[in-house]
């Protein structure tokens, strides 16, 4: 054996010296095989990455989808809330609508003053005339063409007889509204002035002119 990877020891036995050779440089000696059979499988500690990916894939499918669905959903209820909300607005126009065009067709004297008080109440509460009129959606000339049919049956109901009924067969309204303002003398207009001023009636000017 070659001395650089070897030392050589001198023994003594029975008074008999010997050498013997002591290698230190060489490694042990392994047999590949069975270091091989030794070493853990890299296949028993490791997943492959393919077998979770089908897996993983659906279920992120599964989320987009219900996040899709949840969307609509939120966007179909906010939508029935809109057609709700104007549907209810179209309710009210056309309810409107409908009580304005029976108000203003009114035929006779009681239709007037029917007219006359319900946007008298509404006058008191907005404390605007235009707003009133706007709100039954009635003209203001064709209010203020029969106001005096309601002054008379409101502050001097008793000169009902001095002016008769209407009768729609011999007059039109007009004709009859102009009489019930000439049988306003000037005490009963004092009267219907006060109440204006206190908004107790409509602030309206006459359409006629003794």
């Amino acid at each position: 054996m070659n001395d650089r990877n070897s030392r050589r020891k001198t023994l003594k036995k029975d008074d008999e010296a010997f050498e013997i050779a002591i290698p230190f440089d060489e490694s042990p000696h392994l047999d590949p095989q069975l270091f091989y059979s030794l070493s853990p499988s890299r296949g028993n500690f490791e997943e492959p990455p393919e077998a979770a990916s089908p897996t993983v894939a659906l279920m992120n499918s599964v989320r987009a989808q219900l996040h899709m669905a949840l969307e609509r959903n939120s966007w179909l209820q906010k939508r029935i809330e809109d057609l709700e909300e104007e549907r209810d607005f179209l309710r009210c126009q056309l309810d409107k609508f409908i009580s304005s065009a029976r108000m203003d067709a009114v035929k006779d004297a009681d239709g007037v003053l029917c007219r006359y008080k319900k946007i008298l109440g509404t006058f008191q509460k907005l404390k605007s005339m235009s707003r009133a009129f706007e709100h039954h959606r009635v003209d203001r000339n064709t209010v203020a063409l029969t106001t005096p049919i309601a002054e008379l049956l409101i502050v001097a109901p008793e000169k009902l007889a001095e002016v008769g009924e209407f009768d729609p067969s011999k007059e039109r309204l007009l004709e009859y509204s102009r009489r019930c303002f000439l049988a306003l003398d000037d005490e009963t207009l004092k009267k219907v002035q006060a109440l204006k001023k206190s908004k107790l009636l409509l602030p309206i000017t006459y359409r006629f002119k003794r």
